[in-house]
């Protein structure tokens, strides 16, 4: 919310505001001050929806409101704007947020075959942190499923289909899981089918806008025009009581020629339950009082957030005021009537909003924004100046004590006050700002006082003596040491997408406040009105008559708190076993330790420079990393590995451990697949990390010497086939040294392709074969040449470096 930047800025917002873009904010609520990174359990922020729920996606909403459209549309219509593909639209808006670039292909990878034209489509699949357009292609054949997720967990995948008939319908189900090994069935209520709702992202200066994959409808058809793709949703939850093990469904397509194509569906349901964030987790929520925002909806939206993993809020309620010979006094039952910069905000009380707060089971400080709000109506009423804020100090204190004493009455959960939104945008007040804040400090000495910045104007400095929180936009090492300095919760605000893109949200409400040592992350905002005259907010849900209909970046918040979940989980072992008494043990979490801290290296910890990163950062590498912790956790508690842990497929055929190569020796590696027989396609991965790779390559070869694999000094990656089959898929990838990097060669039928951190740099055809997968994988720190292959090969050298999780497995 950022009254003082609207006012001076009118004409400049509606020239420069992306559709979903408001008021660039803040937020995130404060418990007490704690390292982001312990991981410890916490009993009391166990989720709110019990365990024989019998409906775990009650509180989300079906289809999007009409009227969201229609004033879209009118928007597009007054401005005779073009609508322009991704790669031809600004990658970042005018509130400094990326809109990366989806990692999907839009050429056609697969060549249709009979059964494709028989069902009327290619399946295919995408991490659900990319964005899918009606333009993207497949780029392989999808016809297996598989997640991982612990007891209390919302997992999701998805199903894109590329239509090669005309344009039809297609409807998609899935049967209820079944255990593998007891027959137990899980209600069918614990999965939900949603489709890809497309809505405009505006570029009003350029008078262009693309359509974003925005929301996801609760609907299980599809209507997909020929030659395009249309994308499905769908999201299991494990109930609380389900039996650890694997369990089956079947995905069922129908098709508009009748036809009907069914996929299994494999789900592990890992045993073992995750450690909780210390950080506090959260979104801005007003619902502003308007009928298109369904504030009726309240328990919706709250157990909403609480369900994608966010313990606590900041809330803007405002109590009914009278104010007679400079006494003020409160009814908290009753809503503010006022209006705000031209908004009717105030769509619930005080008490409404902070009971419902507690009945979605948070228990946790919230932070209570509304101050800024009474300090406006106290200008209105010529009681203060908004110019200068320490006039409102007697009327604050005499609000700040009501509010406390009827929140204690109520027993509702205590909240952090911010007096007033980023301050730092006026520095001409912060000299009244700073007496203010010392006011109430001094005033309620045991209150939690915060504030957000940026800074721009050394605000957080000159706050410090009397804030616990302070939310920076930017985050950074020197910011991190100041807090911890001065005792004070270090925070982030607003460095998500706005809605527009799961991979940042996941990122920055995963892996991201581990590695920069946050407590508290945040963003704006929850949900917004949709103002025809201009679209003006950020949008992580769209309010519906029965519900928030979620966006894909929202699931991607929820799928970053479950990151942070997991490797919080796996810290937490890891560190217990490296300093137990066994030998064996200690040195297995310590090579854990420091494979998955590798990777965490490679996590910026400045927002500043984070673009880079998740530009080159392959949408399934948070899935990969997800199933190394899983397996890694799983043998930390002697569980064994997982198989099929997360869209990086495992499979028993795999070497888990390091291999490490050095100039002077061949260590080597010949493994047996045994019982794997034979196929007409195989997929074959490891991990590998190179110190140093000689002038000549380094070759590896595999399945009785019928294939081979050649990395070039130059960086480049090779793949190719032996025994007269002589043909090399070469890519341009440049692996650098010391980062592992995840290779992948695949046969399906006639295609081969190579992935690098699972994204196609490379594909041929060649003739179709069977492959006798029981022969063995043979990997070795040299080169070398066979003879009927002269020419292909340089002469012999060595790879120094390191290989893990050597893969096979019949594709």
């Amino acid at each position: 919310m950022k009254p003082h930047r609207t006012r001076r800025t009118v004409t400049s917002l509606l020239a420069h505001l992306s559709l979903l873009a408001l008021l660039a904010s803040f937020v995130t609520l404060h418990a007490s001050p704690s390292p982001a990174a312990t991981g410890e359990k916490e009993a009391s922020d166990a989720p709110s929806l019990g365990a024989d729920d019998p409906n775990p996606f009650r509180f989300q909403g079906s289809l999007l409101d009409p009227l969201i459209r229609k004033q879209l549309d009118r928007i597009i219509k007054i401005g005779k704007m073009k609508e322009v593909r991704f790669k031809d639209y600004p990658r970042r808006d005018n509130w400094d947020v990326e809109i990366l670039p989806p990692q999907n292909e839009e050429k056609l990878a697969v060549t249709p075959d009979g059964a494709d034209l028989k069902r009327g489509f290619i399946p295919y699949s995408r991490p659900v942190t990319d964005l899918v357009f009606p333009y993207s292609r497949p780029r392989e054949r999808k016809e297996r499923f598989e997640i991982a997720a612990v007891r209390g967990q919302y997992e999701p995948f998805t199903l894109c289909l590329y239509n090669v008939g005309g344009e039809q319908n297609f409807s998609v189900s899935l049967s209820p899981f079944r255990s593998m090994e007891s027959g137990e069935m899980l209600a069918p209520e614990n999965t939900q089918v949603r489709t890809t709702a497309f809505l405009p992202l505006i570029r009003m200066e350029q008078n262009i806008y693309i359509n974003l994959p925005m929301a996801l409808e609760k609907k299980e058809s599809l209507t997909i025009p020929a030659e395009e793709t249309g994308q499905f949703w769908i999201t299991t939850h494990v109930p609380h009581q389900a039996k650890p093990g694997k369990y089956e469904a079947t995905l069922k397509v129908t098709s508009g020629n009748g036809t009907e194509s069914e996929f299994p569906v494999v789900m592990t349901v890992l045993p073992f339950d995750l450690d909780e964030p210390a950080a506090n987790l959260s979104m801005c929520f007003l619902i502003q009082n308007y009928r298109e925002m369904y504030p009726e909806n309240l328990d919706l939206y709250m157990a909403d957030m609480k369900s994608h993993g966010l313990n606590t809020a900041w809330m803007w309620p405002l109590g009914e005021i009278e104010i007679a010979d400079k006494k003020l006094s409160v009814d908290f039952s009753k809503r503010s009537t006022t209006s705000y910069e031209g908004l009717n905000y105030f769509a619930h009380s005080a008490e409404e909003m902070m009971a419902a707060y507690k009945k979605a089971g948070f228990k946790r400080n919230w932070i209570y924004g509304s101050m800024d709000s009474l300090m406006h109506l106290l200008e209105g009423k010529g009681l203060a100046k908004v110019e200068d804020p320490v006039s409102s100090l007697p009327y604050l204190e005499q609000y700040t004590g009501e509010l406390i004493k009827f929140a204690k009455e109520k027993n509702l959960p205590p909240f952090t006050l911010l007096l007033k939104d980023e301050p730092g945008f006026q520095p001409d007040r912060l000299p009244s700002m700073k007496k203010l804040y010392e006011g109430m400090h001094k005033a309620f000495p045991d209150q939690p006082l915060m504030v957000d910045c940026g800074p721009w104007s050394g605000e957080d400095k000159l706050l410090a003596p009397y804030v616990r929180d302070i939310y920076f936009t930017s985050p950074t090492r020197e910011k991190e040491k100041f807090c911890r300095d001065h005792k004070i919760l270090f925070g982030n605000y607003n460095s998500g997408s706005g809605g527009r893109n799961p991979l940042i949200d996941r990122f920055c409400y995963g892996v991201w406040p581990v590695k920069a040592g946050l407590e508290a992350v945040s963003n704006w905002v929850y949900t917004w009105k949709i103002d025809p005259k201009g679209p003006d907010g950020n949008c992580y849900v769209f309010p519906a008559a029965d519900g928030p209909i979620p966006s894909p970046a929202w699931e991607g918040v929820r799928q970053g708190v479950d990151d942070q979940r997991y490797l919080l989980t796996f810290r937490r072992l890891a560190k217990e076993a490296a300093s137990s008494g066994d030998e064996g043990k200690k040195a297995r979490a310590n090579a854990m330790l420091a494979d998955v801290e590798s990777f965490m290296a490679s996590v910026p910890q400045d927002r500043s420079d984070r673009r880079n990163f998740l530009e080159s950062l392959s949408q399934d590498r948070l899935d990969r990393f997800r199933a190394t912790l899983i397996s890694n956790i799983l043998e930390l508690l002697g569980q064994g590995r997982a198989e099929g842990a997360a869209s990086a497929v495992r499979s028993p055929n795999v070497h888990p451990g390091v291999l490490r190569f050095g100039p002077s020796e061949n260590q080597g590696l010949e493994k047996s697949a045994a019982g794997m027989g034979k196929s007409p396609g195989f997929r074959y991965s490891l991990d590998i990390k190179h110190t140093l790779i000689p002038d000549d390559g380094a070759y590896f070869g595999g399945m009785g010497r019928e294939w081979f694999a050649r990395l070039s000094p130059e960086g480049r990656v090779e793949f190719g086939f032996l025994n007269g089959m002589a043909c090399v898929l070469e890519s341009s990838v440049r692996l650098a040294p010391s980062r592992w990097y995840h290779v992948e060669l695949s046969v399906q039928g006639n295609v081969a392709a190579i992935r690098v951190d699972g994204t196609v740099v490379a594909t041929a055809e060649i003739p179709p074969r069977e492959w006798n997968l029981s022969r063995p994988i043979r990997l070795s720190g040299y080169a070398w040449e066979p003879p009927d292959q002269k020419g292909y090969f340089g002469n012999h050298g060595f790879f120094s470096g390191e290989l893990r999780d050597i893969s096979l497995i019949d594709a």
